[in-house]
């Protein structure tokens, strides 16, 4: 681990710009645990946590004024807890060679999701010549992300339109177009993927 600040809040982390969105997976910290290549799992109960999507890095505090980055190859997993919800990371080098991703669904012999976070810092490009306007005024940190189930060995990129889903579940087509039939004014996006996934799944 090394330190990557000493002084000023979590905000001050990696901002040097008043840009929209944020590099950052929380906008506090958060409690979580840690898994060693080795299989020790480190207890989160002194330290804080948040996840860098710009970098792909684990950062790690004990008193919220000095950050520390973890180095990335000493880990194979982690986990946080924020607002009763729970965000599992971990290495799949099948989805993404040494990188973390996200699980949002998860079995031993029937279908993993996984979310692949992508973040990029987009400068400012606004240009006017007084008649038409173009660009955003603003810098910005925009999310790309992918998404990928496994079944039995096999990995398919999935994506949130409902023929792509259909796809990627095609195993078990009949139940999926049993969930199609009873959430039809549903929105198709991340949560619903994942719902969908954990319904096959029970």
């Amino acid at each position: 681990m090394h330190p990557i600040l000493n002084q000023g809040t979590m905000f001050a982390y990696g901002t040097m710009y008043a840009a929209k969105g944020s590099r950052l997976l929380f906008e506090d910290w958060v409690k979580g645990t840690v898994v060693k290549n080795s299989g020790e799992e480190i207890n989160g109960d002194k330290y804080f946590f948040n996840f860098d999507k710009l970098t792909n890095d684990l950062l790690v505090t004990v008193d919220k004024l000095e950050i520390i980055e973890v180095y990335r190859d000493s880990i194979q997993a982690f986990t946080f807890t924020s607002r009763g919800e729970v965000y599992e990371f971990k290495k799949v080098d099948a989805i993404q060679q040494f990188k973390f991703v996200q699980v949002l669904a998860s079995s031993e012999d029937k279908y993993n999701l996984y979310k692949v976070i992508n973040t990029r810092f987009i400068l400012a490009d606004y240009n006017t010549n007084g008649l038409s306007e173009s660009g955003n005024p603003y810098d910005e940190y925009v999310d790309v992300n992918k998404y990928f189930i496994t079944y039995k060995g096999a990995i398919k990129k999935v994506d949130l339109r409902f023929p792509s889903i259909k796809r990627a579940l095609k195993e078990n087509s009949s139940k999926v177009k049993d969930y199609y039939a009873g959430h039809l004014l549903d929105e198709v996006n991340e949560n619903y993927l994942t719902s969908i996934v954990k319904y096959l799944n029970q």
